[in-house]
């Protein structure tokens, strides 16, 4: 017999299907899924609340997603710091980045032509004429070139000319505001903002019209660190294919070579052929003067000129004090820039005109 208290509770949740007894299928209460038919008994599944092992699964999969994210998240922004901090790097200020860029497109000297035909009566056709060409393409240079061409042209025996291939933008007139010099723009187009390689190039097209025009006789550079390597490289490469001389002036030519403004085209295109060698005869006794003798031409200025063969002629006995002299003689000298070199120096001993003995004979 069912407790009262029971029944209230049976009644109480009789019309609820979902608060029914588990055991309510077996009597066929209306209400409940099990039904009958002429099938026979279905039977179909009370809607349930997901277990608990589900929602555990969905909420790891959705922590796991979570990590994932922020880790694709901070390292796609740690590669977009590196790649702009390697951008800052590689051009701070964004001015580094910008001198890289070089123009290359066909070279152009848009005022060589003009400055070209302006020369026609200086005898630029033949190929033996009085042109004499400073060529540079450093300022520093410049300024030192310029001074010899006013002194060579104030001779009046050549026609000098002055050409500027400088990177930098400079109006060549007021560069040679000096009577006498005819100026010659040989700078290509985009200077400033072209390579070392592009300028080199530039420097050997404009050399070659300036030759096929001018013929210059001698090309006047400085050769010192005053100037740009491309430049000298050009023109040492150009000359080759010509005619003309190619003068490298030294430190301070101004001073050490001021009397090359005096010669006329013919003996300044004779630069290169010029050769001569020194021959000094050792007296028989007093070596001092020849030491002192030896000693200034080491010291002598000899940077313009290929260096000359020295020969020394010494008498048939050498006294000790020169030969521990000519011992420790070097020719050339270091001071010159140019290695001693040993085929450099002769030293050759006269024959005694007398009759030697067998002592001196042996």
């Amino acid at each position: 017999m069912t407790p009262a208290r029971g029944r209230t509770k049976a009644r109480f949740w009789a019309g609820d299907e979902e608060m029914a007894n588990k055991k309510d299928d077996d009597l066929h209460l209306p209400g409940h899924r099990y039904h009958n038919s002429g099938s026979g008994p279905q039977w179909q599944a009370t809607p349930r609340a997901p277990r608990r092992s589900s929602v555990g699964r969905l909420i790891s999969y959705l922590v796991f997603i979570s990590i994932v994210f922020f880790i694709i998240y901070n390292f796609v922004s740690f590669s977009d710091s590196s790649t702009d901090a390697a951008s800052e790097r590689s051009a701070p200020g964004g001015k580094q980045g910008q001198d890289k860029v070089y123009h290359r497109g066909p070279l152009k000297f848009p005022e060589l032509a003009e400055t070209l035909r302006n020369i026609q009566g200086t005898g630029g056709a033949y190929e033996r004429n009085k042109n004499i060409l400073f060529a540079a393409s450093s300022i520093n240079s410049a300024s030192t070139l310029l001074p010899m061409a006013c002194q060579m042209s104030a001779q009046e025996k050549n026609h000098v000319h002055f050409a500027l291939m400088s990177r930098k933008e400079i109006p060549i007139k007021e560069l040679l505001e000096i009577n006498g010099i005819d100026k010659s723009y040989a700078r290509t187009d985009y200077a400033s903002t072209s390579s070392e390689l592009r300028l080199k190039l530039a420097a050997i097209r404009a050399f070659f019209y300036v030759e096929n025009f001018m013929h210059p006789q001698a090309i006047i550079v400085d050769s010192t660190q005053k100037e740009e390597d491309y430049f000298l490289q050009a023109i040492r490469d150009q000359i080759t294919g010509t005619r003309s001389a190619l003068i490298e002036l030294p430190e301070k030519p101004e001073t050490r070579l001021a009397w090359i403004s005096k010669l006329d085209a013919s003996a300044l295109a004779a630069w290169n052929k010029v050769h001569f060698d020194i021959l000094v005869q050792a007296p028989p006794v007093g070596t001092a003067n020849l030491q002192r003798l030896l000693t200034s031409l080491r010291k002598a200025d000899k940077s313009a000129l290929s260096v000359p063969q020295l020969t020394v002629e010494l008498p048939p006995v050498v006294e000790k004090p020169l030969e521990n002299f000519l011992s420790g003689f070097h020719w050339p000298s270091k001071a010159s820039g140019q290695l001693p070199q040993s085929q450099m120096l002769s030293l050759r001993h006269r024959i005694s005109s007398r009759k030697m003995d067998e002592e001196e004979s042996s």
